[in-house]
């Protein structure tokens, strides 16, 4: 800094008191000014030897959120932000807090404490305006800084500013290329100005290593693309004019960002609303109907609903307990916990304490979450950053998907399959490719498809796969337009294809001169084009993202072209109606230089209207950005999963002359009776979707994989040979694309080496897979019921281990004429077709036949509400009155109940069933017998492959884990009160587990829970209770009060799923369904067959959004410089992410934290059985997923070396078909630390070497700021 001296001289007088010279005046205006000048230079002097050494920023910083809005110091350590919790949410609404913390501002160090307000612990809360009414905003938090005009203290003040589009103003919401008008500085004044944070281009603006920003007196300049402070935003210029505006001792304002805050609007969550929530309120007072007598009860009635809704929280007169309404019928609301109050007249209050939440993911339009909050906090170091610790903590914890620099976690929907196109009266032409390549609507050319195409599994069914093929004729002559085009498409990578192109979509006679088309172009662009007599036009491009469904859809008017990708228009072109565009012919996979299409698809017509954007079948959600679809589920098909999985499923064949289910063919052999088996008879069962047809997978067969490239040769490495045998006779299918190879017979097996032989060598640098298709052993099973018995059916396979095999009956078994025939087969689906696109790091709903799911065990409930007496149709179960006590039994329990009985005991309410006796020696009881499969069918549908009643209830007693049963009854006898319970052993023949009450009124017992069901679930599918009271002495009454029975049932849990049940599990809601959902293989798997298949089902879930660094090439970061290259790599499995891609610049990178997912412990073990089918877990070599080792040369030019990796992967990862292997390291990129990850992919473990390698640029926690 310039120091400009003041001159002082002495005043002196001579003898006479004459002024010979006069003095500086020496008052208190000069030594104030003399202090501020000594103040000023010291704080100078301390700024610039700071600004020297670091970038403006936070010096304190803690990753980790808080739960609660009040943070302290003291608990939870300087700069930790917290998030209200459900107890604080009517109190700090549109509230997050912040607890004290240390900046360094322009070289000075600032303290932000008790603001917002003015508090003594600690503690600083932000406030937030209302949330939007509608779509969604972005709301920036920064810290303000400025002198005091008078004291020259500094002062702050924490900042809100609604609506910041950060798409534009990328720089931290400040700037895009000129300042954000909406971000004004206040300073020292009561509002902020007009005057927007913004960066100048002069650089008289540049002082003590701060780029500045905006003089205020100026229109606002273009951003800098190296800012001597990236940290810090400046209004003011240091001039007198902009002290006396921006009330600011130094002539500046000074704002450094904290956060950016993604707000849901107040209009409620739905499909078309996928951003919207309710708000939070409470205090909302309903009045009692009736009065609440003084006992334990589990139900209130109120005299109106005022909006209230299962899943709200109440508080009961008389009762400190806050209860969950868990289910309401009509005016009462019943509770998830029983409570005990005194006696409550009617017209008492139930008062609202927490509305339930709208969203699947519980949160509220007004309460800030921490999955809400981007942290923009920039980390500052007053000396050297730790910089080993940086790059091993930002490796860390990129790998374990925690502690995000972006958006922590986001909510996301995947549509497993949507319905079909709904025809109308305007379609021309329409082919659903679901296994069929015959089209519904519109008549065919000889090369409408691949003669014999493979189907895949696609978003409404299977699709049909274009393998590099094109030129197909859909429909000739189109004469007049408008018309629309559209299909479903899952692209494969176009960059690998030896052509520049191909045409998805074509309508032209004469490809050169006129031609309307949707271009798919490399390496994966889609894009509009149009020729209008030779001269060819297109849009812009659209990155068509691999391996993912798009809707793609064409429109064409008399003169605009449009192209819509998952609901949104992307491109628009005009064009010339002339003759040469009538009587066009519409192709389906045009060739263009000779290169075709490669890609699945599905659900293709063609309409005389233009659709525009009204899409039937495309959820709102989907268009909106929200949701993801992946291929749907079927009848045949259960489950879709990122792994090899093999699945047993169930044909059924008729005779000829009726109508088979889809997959299954019968034709005659010898004989000539359509409506009767005949021995030579044949059956085909083909999978739908491409799907390999074996024998069912037990402990003998096997299912493998070529492990390693050892060129052409008859010994194979599959690591476990267990199942394989001498003469076992195997399937070979190539594993990229599911395409059948060859046959070929085992002649030798080494357990020591992990080898098999075959009797012809195989080129194994093709990875196949390996399906046993021996006779004797690895068979599907065939069988017939007859007079109710399971009867196999002999006959011969042929073509096991392709996707359609055929059964050729033998000699029949006696019974044996119309009777359907079961085949039992496994259905062996290729890696990579996930259920789920993202990989969720928690489930959090979902939906099957349009009834919502919810994450629980409990799958189906019920009572007798709807009871018919004679008829079982509405409701199947019955109930008895006896007086026989513990004597009476299923096989006689009595006298059945009358129409009045039944309507006694439907609902929990005052109406009672009253059993009495007073005959010496015999006691009041009631049988109640419940239809247990009746249950599941009602609630989940047929049951999968089981066709008896002992084979239903077989399988219920596999899938069923755990059973309650409950009864609301009191009794009466000569001791008092009393009523006891019992289940049916149907092992034993008794009755077991005895319950009790001793209240005098009917009170909510068990009956019976349970794990065990194999003993109370008879051999006709029902379970029994029993309700009794004690014996009467021939004097005082024997008598059972009964007033509400129900039973729930528990599905079994499965290691690493979630499971999925109804949120209304009572069997009379209507059929729904029950999911299983393995995240890390992106596995979803319906229990039962068939589960809404023209609709679809829904998973919900939390995702970790990709955080790579945005707007930043993968490929190298122009001026990056080299801070620490890390010395210790890592390798991870990645074979379960054949389907990874989200984008083409990231799909290596975001193999690591998909597979793992947030919170999972580094060392989280994947049993490679998981992976390659057959590979046993090895505890000694496999010790986790991660693997970190040493390189001796870590880094050459723009990746890694090659060399130095072919010899270093450890053994374990030898073993898996897939891994990444990588390197990190620390660069400096404008001031911000970047943690860099070098990858490569090997995409078999017998590649020599490794793939190609690539950057790619992570923000580390905190953003930390240096200067080198």
């Amino acid at each position: 800094m310039q120091y400009n001296k003041t001159n002082w001289v002495d005043h002196i007088i001579d003898g006479l008191g004459n002024v010979i010279q006069q003095g500086t005046p020496v008052s208190a205006g000069n030594l104030n000014k003399l202090e501020r000048g000594l103040k000023d230079a010291s704080v100078q002097l301390s700024s610039e030897l700071a600004a020297q050494a670091a970038h403006s920023g936070v010096l304190d910083f803690i990753a980790t959120f808080i739960a609660g809005v009040l943070p302290v110091t003291a608990t939870h350590g300087k700069g930790a932000v917290g998030t209200p919790i459900p107890s604080q949410y009517l109190t700090y609404q549109n509230q997050l807090g912040i607890s004290d913390f240390s900046t360094l501002i322009n070289g000075a160090k600032v303290d932000v404490s008790g603001l917002n307000p003015a508090t003594t612990g600690g503690n600083n809360r932000v406030f937030f305006p209302a949330p939007p009414v509608s779509g969604e905003r972005d709301d920036l938090v920064y810290l303000e800084a400025w002198r005091d005009l008078t004291t020259q203290d500094w002062k702050v003040r924490i900042r809100t500013v609604a609506g910041i589009d950060f798409s534009s103003y990328t720089k931290d919401g400040f700037m895009g290329t000129q300042g954000n008008v909406n971000v004004q500085p206040q300073g020292g004044n009561a509002a902020p100005l007009t005057l927007p944070f913004v960066w100048s281009t002069s650089d008289s603006y540049w002082k003590y290593g701060v780029f500045k920003a905006f003089d205020y007196r100026g229109t606002g300049g273009v951003a800098d693309p190296a800012p001597k402070d990236p940290g810090l935003y400046i209004a003011g210029d240091g001039t007198d004019g902009a002290k006396g505006v921006l009330k600011s001792y130094d002539g500046y304002v000074y704002a450094i960002p904290l956060f950016k805050v993604r707000r849901r609007n107040s209009g409620g969550y739905s499909t078309n609303n996928p951003n919207g929530a309710i708000d939070y309120f409470e205090n909302v007072s309903i009045t009692t109907l009736a009065a609440i007598a003084s006992t334990t009860q589990s139900y209130i009635d109120v005299s109106a609903l005022n909006g209230l809704k299962a899943g709200d929280k109440v508080s009961v007169p008389g009762s400190s307990r806050v209860n969950v309404i868990k289910v309401i019928s009509g005016l009462r609301l019943f509770l998830d916990q029983p409570y005990y109050t005194s006696d409550v007249a009617a017209g008492s209050v139930v008062a609202l304490r927490g509305n339930a939440s709208d969203r699947p993911d519980g949160l509220y339009s007004n309460i800030i979450d921490e999955r809400d909050i981007t942290d923009l906090r920039h980390k500052t170091y007053l000396v050297a950053p730790p910089y080993q610790q940086l790059l091993t903590d930002g490796l860390d914890q990129h790998l374990r998907g925690v502690t995000q620099p972006e958006r922590r976690k986001a909510m996301r929907t995947t549509y497993v399959g949507v319905r079909k196109t709904p025809i109308d009266s305007n379609h021309i032409f329409y082919a659903s490719f679901d296994s069929n390549r015959s089209p519904e609507i519109g008549s065919t050319t000889s090369n409408t498809l691949p003669t014999a195409p493979l189907f895949k599994p696609a978003a409404t069914g299977s699709g049909v796969y274009f393998n590099n093929t094109g030129g197909h004729v859909v429909t000739q002559n189109i004469d007049a337009f408008p018309i629309s085009v559209e299909a479903f498409v899952i692209p494969e990578d176009h960059s690998a294809i030896g052509g520049d192109a191909a045409y998805l979509f074509a309508l032209t006679n004469a490809p050169s001169t006129d031609m309307i088309a949707i271009w798919l172009k490399k390496p994966n662009d889609i894009r509009l084009r149009v020729i209008d007599n030779g001269v060819p036009r297109e849009s812009s491009s659209y990155n068509f993202q691999p391996g993912r469904s798009h809707h793609v859809r064409l429109t064409i008017t008399t003169d605009k072209v449009r192209m819509y990708i998952n609901g949104n228009m992307i491109g628009e072109l005009s064009h010339t109606l002339t003759a040469a565009r009538v009587n066009n012919n519409l192709y389906l996979g045009f060739t263009a230089g000779g290169w075709g299409v490669k890609a699945t698809i599905s659900d293709f017509a063609v309409s005389k209207i233009d659709r525009g954007a009204t899409f039937a079948t495309l959820p709102s959600d989907f268009i909106a950005g929200y949701a993801d679809i992946t291929p749907a589920l079927n009848y045949q098909r259960r489950i879709n999963s990122d792994v090899l999985t093999p699945q047993k499923s169930y044909a059924v064949a008729k005779v000829q002359n009726q109508t088979q289910e889809r997959g299954v063919t019968v034709t005659k052999g010898t004989g000539v009776n359509t409506a009767a088996w005949e021995a030579g008879d044949k059956i085909k069962v083909r999978g739908w979707a491409g799907e390999i047809i074996g024998g069912v997978i037990d402990s003998d067969t096997a299912l493998g994989k070529i492990l390693r490239n050892d060129g052409t040769t008859d010994t194979l490495y599959v690591g476990d040979t267990s199942k394989f045998s001498v003469n076992d006779t195997i399937q070979l299918v190539r594993e990229s694309d599911f395409t059948i190879s060859s046959t070929r017979t085992i002649t030798a097996v080494n357990s020591a080496n992990g080898t098999i032989t075959v009797n012809t060598a195989i080129n194994t640098s093709v990875v196949y897979l390996l399906f046993e298709t021996t006779a004797s052993t690895s068979s599907p099973v065939v069988r017939a019921i007859i007079a109710g018995t399971s009867t196999t059916v002999p006959g011969t396979w042929a073509n096991l281990g392709t996707n359609e095999a055929e059964f050729t009956l033998g000699t029949l078994p006696g019974g044996l004429d119309v009777e359907e025939i079961i085949i039992e087969y496994s259905l062996n689906m290729a890696a990579g077709q996930g259920g789920l696109f993202q990989v969720y790091s928690n489930i959090l709903g979902g939906e099957a036949n349009g009834k919502k799911l919810v994450k629980g065990t409990q799958a189906v409930t019920d009572d007798f509400a709807g009871k018919i007496i004679g008829s079982t149709t509405v409701n199947p179960n019955k109930a008895y009155s006896a007086t026989n006590g513990t004597t009476a039994t299923p096989g006689a329990p009595g006298t059945e109940f009358t129409q009045a009985d039944y309507d006694a005991i439907k609902t929990l309410d005052a109406s009672l069933k009253t059993v009495t006796t007073s005959v010496n020696g015999q006691a009041a009881a009631i049988v109640v017998s419940k239809d247990i499969i009746r249950m599941f069918e009602d609630k989940g549908g047929k049951l999968p492959g089981v066709y008896t009643v002992a084979e239903k209830v077989a399988w219920l007693k596999v899938n069923i884990g755990k059973m309650n049963a409950f009864a609301t009854v009191c009794g009466t006898g000569p001791a008092g009160n009393m009523a006891r319970t019992s289940v049916w052993n149907a092992n034993t023949n008794s009755w077991t587990a005895v319950n009790s009450t001793t209240n005098g009124v009917p009170t909510r017992i068990g009956m019976a829970t349970t794990t065990v069901l194999s003993n109370f679930i008879d051999a006709n599918g029902f379970a029994h209770f029993l309700c009794y009271a004690d014996p009467s002495d021939g004097v005082t009454t024997s008598a059972i009060f009964l007033d509400y029975v129900n039973i729930e049932l528990e599905v079994v849990s499965k290691a690493g799923y979630d499971i999925l049940v109804p949120e209304n599990p009572r069997r009379d809601a209507g059929l729904s369904g029950l999911l299983y959902v393995r995240r890390q293989t992106r596995e979803v798997e319906s229990l039962f067959s068939g589960n809404d298949e023209d609709n679809g089902i829904i998973v919900i879930g939390d995702y970790v959004p990709t955080q790579e660094f945005t707007g930043v090439f993968t490929g190298g970061v122009n001026g990056a410089k080299d801070v620490l290259l890390g010395m210790q790599g890592f390798v991870t499995v990645a074979g379960t992410n054949k389907a990874y891609a989200y984008d083409a610049s990231n799909q290596y990178a975001n193999a690591i934290t998909r597979l793992l997912g947030p919170g999972d412990d580094l060392n989280y073990k994947v049993d490679p059985q998981s992976l390659v089918s057959t590979v046993a877990y090895d505890s000694v070599n496999s010790s986790g997923v991660i693997r970190y080792w040493n390189a001796d040369i870590p880094h050459t030019g723009q990746g890694l070396a090659v060399g130095a990796y072919s010899d270093g992967i450890p053994l374990w990862a030898s073993k898996v078909a897939e891994f990444l292997s990588g390197m990190p390291s620390l660069v400096e990129y404008n001031g911000e630390l970047l943690l860099r990850v070098s990858l490569r992919k090997r995409s078999a473990a017998s590649a020599t070497g490794l793939g190609a390698g690539a950057y790619y640029y992570f923000r580390l926690p905190g953003r930390p700021l240096i200067k080198l």
